[in-house]
């Protein structure tokens, strides 16, 4: 039987995000009304406009790269994780079969993960309900990822896990 599940996780913005949309938002309210005051006094009104109007465009247009989200996609044991960023542009994390886990538990705030374990973190940012798996890419680095399944995206990936692995 083939399974198929597909789950959208968005990621909570942290504060340093945070900062960074408010620092783009107010340069770009500041230089727009610059560029608008001096295009408009040299070159018109339609010129100060037109101008303006592009600076505040980019400056939502980099504050919106700061919102992405995490699309997990579980078909017949194969996880693929992919960042969506603005819900304009796709970008491939990783693809990895639920079978090539060595480790699989749920994250408790009490562990910690080692140094020498590369980990990805694609979890909704909230510390509740988060996952940890564990596998080794084909060049024999161990990696770690941290995500934030939901309890369908849970029942299809168990199937395919080593019953020793699970916790």
């Amino acid at each position: 039987m083939d399974t198929f599940c597909e789950q959208l996780v968005k990621r909570a913005p942290t504060t340093k995000e945070n900062i960074k949309k408010a620092l783009i938002l107010f340069l770009a309210l500041f230089l727009g009304g610059i560029i608008f005051l001096l295009a408009s006094y040299y070159l018109g009104y339609i010129f100060g406009f037109l101008f303006g109007g592009v600076i505040f465009f980019l400056g939502f247009y980099l504050m919106g790269m700061y919102d992405y989200e995490y699309e997990y996609i579980v078909t017949n044991g194969e996880i693929d994780i992919d960042k969506i960023i603005a819900k304009r542009k796709r970008k491939r994390i990783l693809s990895v079969s639920a079978k090539s886990f060595t480790a699989f538990k749920k994250l408790l705030d009490s562990d910690k993960l080692s140094d020498q374990v590369m980990s990805i973190d694609v979890s909704d940012g909230i510390d509740v309900n988060k996952y940890y798996a564990e596998f080794k890419l084909k060049d024999q680095r161990q990696i770690a990822l941290i995500f934030s399944p939901d309890e369908k995206t849970l029942g299809s990936l168990n199937h395919y896990i080593s019953r020793t692995i699970r916790s």
